[in-house]
């Protein structure tokens, strides 16, 4: 039991330290847009993004992931229970150097780009980055890592990839039904951002329906999977959605505007806000979702650049590179 006053000195104070742009009061996704309308990641918040396969699901946590330890240097700690170890290293290195998915997968490089390799990757040596690629894996091994991570490499963000893999064991295991083993799960990552005080991002995959559903194919909440829980129990929830995928080549706005190389991401539920559709940059070569003021014409990236144009570029982060047909994971 705790006193209100007391409560309400706590909350004077962590308004004070927000007016003064106190970084340990939230955190910053780099992506702008995303930190205005929600104030960055809050500390005890469960935060839930959806999306179909091959959107780029684990791109965007990936991106979360780097733009939060090595650019706003908090620790990490990121759970693949998909991916393979060997392909989010390359990915992340794609997304911090700005070189394709397909040059680093094959190791044809120019001078030049090696160069832009070995010069920024340093950033990502250096970053609090931590990754537990134990494949699926059990809500209790997690709930038990987490404990852990915070304790001894004082941990500040949570990344889950993603929810249908985790699995449940001991007396949890005995849940009747689908929806009830995931609101199990949901609910207890709930607790750990609560009881750790810290941001929580959870990735789920949509259902299939979506697929069959006419018209923009934008994400909504019922396409949640077992969505019951996950949605009751989210601070956040958003959506991935790039109409592109779906060859959908123009936005359904008033200029008919082209989607190629944008995405969405949907604020379909906010507790503590307003909802809102931010397009992102999206370039599937080098699965990077970025702000899309960073650019002002997806025809753009075809620049014949020479290479010395190239590299001081990339070391200014605007590296262009060709594209080529890596699908997002």
């Amino acid at each position: 039991m705790r006193k209100v006053n007391n409560l309400i000195s706590d909350s004077i104070v962590r308004i004070e330290d927000m007016t003064i742009g106190d970084n340990d009061c939230y955190i910053n996704t780099g992506f702008c847009k995303f930190d205005e309308l929600t104030s960055g990641l809050q500390k005890g918040d469960l935060i839930t993004i959806g999306s179909r396969p091959s959107i780029g699901k684990t791109s965007m946590a990936l991106n979360l992931a780097k733009n939060i330890s090595v650019h706003s240097d908090k620790p990490v700690l990121f759970f693949s229970l998909e991916a393979k170890i060997n392909n989010i290293i390359l990915k992340l290195i794609s997304a911090e150097t700005g070189l394709s998915l397909s040059k680093l997968r094959n190791g044809v490089l120019e001078n030049y780009e090696w160069e832009i390799l070995n010069t920024k990757t340093e950033s990502l040596k250096k970053a609090p980055f931590y990754i537990d690629d134990s494949g699926e894996i059990s809500i209790e091994l997690i709930e038990s890592r987490i404990e852990n991570a915070v304790k001894n490499d004082n941990v500040k963000v949570v990344i889950v990839d993603y929810l249908q893999l985790i699995t449940i064991s001991g007396k949890n295991s005995m849940a009747s039904n689908r929806e009830q083993y995931v609101s199990i799960i949901v609910r207890k990552l709930k607790a750990l951002a609560k009881n750790y005080d810290i941001p929580i991002v959870l990735f789920s995959q949509l259902s299939r329906t979506l697929e069959t559903r006419g018209g923009s194919k934008r994400p909504i909440l019922c396409d949640l999977r077992e969505s019951g829980a996950i949605e009751d129990d989210s601070d956040l929830v958003c959506f991935l959605y790039r109409p592109e995928y779906y060859k959908i080549d123009e936005w359904d706005d008033d200029e008919h505007s082209p989607t190629q190389g944008q995405a969405e991401l949907i604020v379909a539920k906010n507790r503590n806000g307003r909802l809102e559709n931010i397009r992102l940059k999206f370039t599937e070569s080098k699965g990077k979702f970025e702000d899309l003021e960073d650019f002002s014409n997806p025809f753009e990236f075809k620049s014949n650049m020479s290479k010395n144009e190239a590299l001081n570029d990339s070391m200014e982060g605007s590296v262009s590179s060709e594209g080529d047909n890596d699908v997002p994971f």
